[in-house]
């Protein structure tokens, strides 16, 4: 990357957030500049990831020192002072960033600094608002689930599996294919038969998505007086002339076939269902006779043929004729079944790849099943055979599907996809260690981890294996308040059927970070619960949650609280940083007696950083005496500490009227702040 760019990147960064300051987002040039940037570090993205590390004396760009002169620029040097001072160390821009999220992330750069707590509070800020395309001080993960630690997602409408030799199809790529102009779709319903009434014609054409029909005046009649006709023999040839629909295009019909075909039954023509139980617009006898025929192009080692086959169903597909397009995904579905039962894994890996825009075009509801049944035989076919690239790709590419269609289409799919992702096949994919399917993993279960979160619940409960159980859990919590309604559901039926302890523990382990205020009518009633693992996630949940009526619980709790349970409170007050316990906490300093604990109670105020507690700090200090104990002068120490870490401008003032105290500390600690103070 030029030095040129890497400042013209940060230049536009940086006009966009000056441009926000003074103008709507929506104003036209506002627009134009997050545009800008967006445009500017898409073309210079490493791996689909734009990444900016700073340090106290460089910026790194995906890994890479920037020199000086850039790194003095007005824009980087903007950019890096207004990350420090809210805690960001690491900025990443993923290909997939949208206008909105820019909006978001420039709009928390306004919120004041005092604000950024510590390096998670501008990650949670983007969460909260959905971005998950702009990543803040990213987590290095839990050991077992490191393989998903700063892995490509694959593109998400332009999958690519031409980037090794291995996946190219054997048949011939699909715009080279050979098309037959000359392929007609012979008729499915007999001729009108001599003396039918009128509008027996039009009755007996009557679609099936049209709904029933009445027949026309006389048509029963008539059905009664034609003589009832025996099997008749077909002529000579008609066999063989039926395999020429799409195997080979067409040829001329045999001698006798049009009064063959008006004395065969309709009913020979009727769809019906097949092997894989999906239901299918052609008669079964045209279904072997397809499948014999591709069965002998592929012995013969003639796949040539069968792309062709394919090439003019998929033409067919698009047709403006309803019956040429239900022929059209029947016969596909046919042909995927014959390439299958032959373990053709090149053509039905390039059937695959084209399955995704065919699903989306699709228009008619049995048309659709039809060739989502095709997606599901292949992905069946490739679990089989292991085949485990190919298999995150067709579960991907369902996970997408349920996501973008219509509520009935998501219903199917969603079904389907709960049926496949049983229990075995979710462990199997987990204890997974193939560096080829990385990619594929995270696009599934992070990026389109909306579509599997239910057979990942399913499989966190039934599962025996502890890593399993563990990457499942890593997987639901990266997803976050998206699955909190569905969270909070199964909470609710824990509770209510008294379900074993660990299914509430590994529910609330999800929420257990950013616990949401809907859980705390739950958490009341699991207070109850003597599992002490369950017991101790409710106390972590119930401090976390920023809300008043959670605070009194939480305060009722410590003044019940003793010995080791009040040290543990402790820490999950401390984890809150919630100012609204300072006070009660504060109040238990007086009636304790034992240095630690006391200890403790200045550390955890510290921390809370109230302004109601600076004088809470500045009595101790002021309880000095001639020769005063080791312990009281740890205690006015740790004061002191205090004191001086705090934001408060008046905390600093306190501190600074003990600046010829006798204590050492304290000394330190005034001319510590002192010191800090003429620096700024």
């Amino acid at each position: 990357m030029q030095p040129k760019a890497i400042q013209n990147i940060f230049n536009s960064l940086k006009a966009c957030y000056d441009a926000s300051e003074r103008n709507p987002v929506t104003n036209p040039m506002v627009v134009n500049l997050y545009k800008h940037f967006l445009n500017s570090f898409k073309a210079f993205l490493d791996d689909e990831d734009f990444r900016i590390d700073f340090e106290p004396t460089e910026v790194r760009v995906n890994g890479v020192a920037i020199p000086s002169v850039v790194w003095m620029s007005e824009g980087v040097q903007w950019l890096q002072q207004i990350c420090s001072e809210r805690q960001i160390d690491t900025l990443i821009f993923e290909e997939g960033t949208t206008l909105k999220d820019l909006q978001k992330f420039i709009a928390m750069l306004f919120h004041p600094s005092k604000r950024f707590s510590d390096r998670d509070t501008a990650s949670k800020m983007l969460f909260r608002q959905h971005v998950q395309s702009i990543a803040i001080n990213p987590e290095s993960l839990d050991a077992t689930f490191s393989d998903l630690d700063g892995l490509n997602i694959p593109r998400r409408d332009s999958y690519q599996f031409s980037r090794t030799t291995e996946l190219d199809p054997e048949i011939v790529p699909t715009h080279q294919f050979t098309q037959s102009s000359e392929y007609r779709e012979p008729e499915d319903v007999a001729p009108t038969p001599q003396g039918a009434p009128p509008g027996f014609e039009s009755f007996q054409r009557g679609r099936p998505d049209k709904g029933p029909v009445s027949p026309p005046e006389g048509f029963e009649s008539f059905q009664r007086s034609r003589p009832k006709r025996g099997p008749v023999s077909p002529p000579e040839g008609f066999e063989s002339f039926q395999r020429t629909g799409y195997d080979s295009g067409p040829v001329a019909a045999p001698m006798g076939f049009e009064s063959f075909q008006r004395s065969h039954p309709v009913a020979e023509q009727r769809s019906g269902q097949n092997e894989s139980g999906v239901h299918l617009f052609i008669s079964q006898e045209d279904r072997e006779t397809l499948m014999q025929s591709m069965f002998r192009f592929i012995d013969q080692d003639r796949l040539k043929k069968v792309a062709e086959s394919l090439t003019m169903m998929r033409r067919d597909m698009a047709s403006p004729e309803y019956e040429v397009r239900r022929l059209a995904f029947s016969s596909y579905h046919v042909v995927v079944l014959s390439l299958a039962a032959r373990d053709q894994l090149r053509p039905l890996s390039s059937i695959l790849k084209s399955l995704d825009n065919d699903l989306r075009d699709c228009k008619e509801i049995e048309l659709y099943h039809v060739h989502l049944q095709s997606l599901l035989e292949i992905l069946k076919w490739m679990r089989r055979k292991k085949h485990y690239v190919r298999l995150f790709f067709a579960l991907d590419l369902l996970a997408r599907e349920q996501m973008r269609k219509s509520a009935e289409i998501q219903a199917v799919v969603k079904k389907n996809l709960e049926d496949l992702l049983d229990l075995s096949l979710m462990e199997e994919l987990m204890r997974l260690e193939i560096p080829e399917v990385k990619p594929y993993f995270k696009s599934l279960f992070v990026q389109h981890g909306l579509g599997v979160v239910e057979p990942c619940m399913q499989a966190l409960f039934l599962s025996e294996d502890r890593s399993v159980r563990r990457k499942l859990l890593e997987i639901l919590m990266r997803l976050g308040p998206m699955i909190y309604p569905l969270l909070l559901k199964e909470v609710d039926r824990a509770i209510r059927r008294d379900s074993p302890w660990y299914i509430k523990r590994n529910l609330l382990t999800i929420m257990a970070k950013d616990p949401p205020v809907e859980l705390l009518p739950f958490l009341d009633q699991l207070l109850e619960e003597r599992n002490t693992r369950i017991l101790d996630l409710v106390y972590r949940c119930l401090f976390l949650i920023n809300d008043r009526s959670a605070v009194e619980k939480g305060k009722m709790l410590l003044k019940r609280a003793s010995g080791g349970l009040r040290t543990k409170l402790f820490q999950y007050v401390r984890l809150s940083k919630e100012p609204a316990y300072a006070r009660f906490i504060a109040g238990l300093y007086e009636g304790e007696e034992n240095l630690k604990e006391k200890i403790d109670i200045i550390h955890i105020l510290a921390t809370l950083d109230s302004a109601d507690t600076i004088a809470f700090f500045d009595k101790i200090l002021k309880k000095t005496r001639l020769f005063e104990s080791k312990d009281e002068g740890r205690l006015r120490a740790e004061a002191a500490k205090a004191l001086a870490a705090s934001e408060h401008a008046a905390a600093r003032t306190a501190l600074t009227k003990y600046a010829r105290d006798k204590n050492e500390v304290v000394r330190e600690m005034v001319e510590k702040i002192a010191v800090d103070t003429s620096g700024q």
